[in-house]
């Protein structure tokens, strides 16, 4: 009970928050996905994540905190990283130190109108001193059909569209 939280523009400890958040190290996060928003789905209670596209190169989940509050409006959850609003498809899942979710009004009220669909505080790592590392991480695809169709010369074709 004397983990710290990172809450609004401060620290508290955990015994003493007494609204709806929840937290997850880079442990929870270490799932290779191209979108951070792909990778939170079902990592978080009450955090929904709908990819409505399988398209390649638009595969961004609508993320919503708590369902969908506004239909009219914006719907989209405040994301501050280091404090800084900032889009969420921008950042590497291996930059990320801590990802806090801020549901409730509680959790929310020092964010204003901006923390009305939630809030997502994403804390960066920071640099120590050691001897340099390098880490390399690569992925790749191949698209492949699973059959391809044989077709027709144009005599054999047009000569089965005259049968017809």
């Amino acid at each position: 009970m004397e983990d710290v939280v990172v809450i609004g523009y401060g620290q508290q400890k955990k015994s003493s928050v007494v609204s709806s958040l929840n937290t997850i190290g880079p442990a929870e996060l270490n799932v290779k996905q191209r979108n951070l928003r792909n990778t939170l789905a079902g990592q978080i209670a009450g955090v929904i994540a709908v990819q409505r596209s399988g398209e390649p190169g638009n595969d961004a989940a609508a993320f919503y905190i708590r369902g969908q509050s506004s239909y009219a409006g914006g719907t989209s959850a405040l994301v501050l990283v280091d404090g800084v609003p900032r889009s969420m498809d921008d950042i590497d899942v291996d930059e990320i130190e801590s990802f806090t979710v801020l549901k409730d009004a509680a959790a929310t009220a020092v964010y204003g109108a901006e923390g009305a669909n939630g809030v997502v505080l994403i804390t960066s790592k920071r640099g120590k001193t050691q001897k340099t590392t390098v880490n390399f991480s690569a992925q790749y695809s191949i698209v492949t059909p699973t059959r391809m169709p044989e077709t027709l010369n144009s005599y054999d074709y047009l000569s089965l569209y005259n049968e017809a």
